[in-house]
């Protein structure tokens, strides 16, 4: 369903206001569910605490915008090396996911 993701980002630009409430009671379910997993993975793999939130969002938005601009970036000849393959994608984005699960916090930088 190439025209999923640009609705969503119009949705997402006019505040959610036409999603029917059921629409949100899945996103809460996504995102308890994401908790869950996110909390296993700190237990077992020593994944860093993170809000769900910013990782469903680190998901989401990017690979949104990616599938959104297919048509522009046909039409403007750029990024003609993305690749095409679903599976290619997902691999990129599994192992973007776990690298900034596993990465070590970092104290933040003072403002002096």
């Amino acid at each position: 369903r190439p025209h999923v993701p640009a609705i969503w980002l119009r949705e997402i630009a006019d505040g959610g206001r036409h999603l029917d409430p059921e629409v949100f009671t899945q996103l809460r379910t996504v995102l308890a569910t994401l908790d869950a997993i996110l909390k296993d993975g700190a237990r077992d793999h020593g994944w860093r605490p993170i809000q769900p939130f910013l990782v469903q969002a680190g998901i989401a938005a990017p690979l949104m915008f990616i599938l959104a601009t297919q048509g522009l970036r046909t039409q403007a000849r750029l990024t003609p090396d993305l690749p095409a393959d679903p599976d290619a994608i997902a691999a990129h984005f599994t192992a973007m996911t776990l690298a900034m699960l596993s990465a070590p916090l970092s104290p933040p930088r003072s403002r002096s």
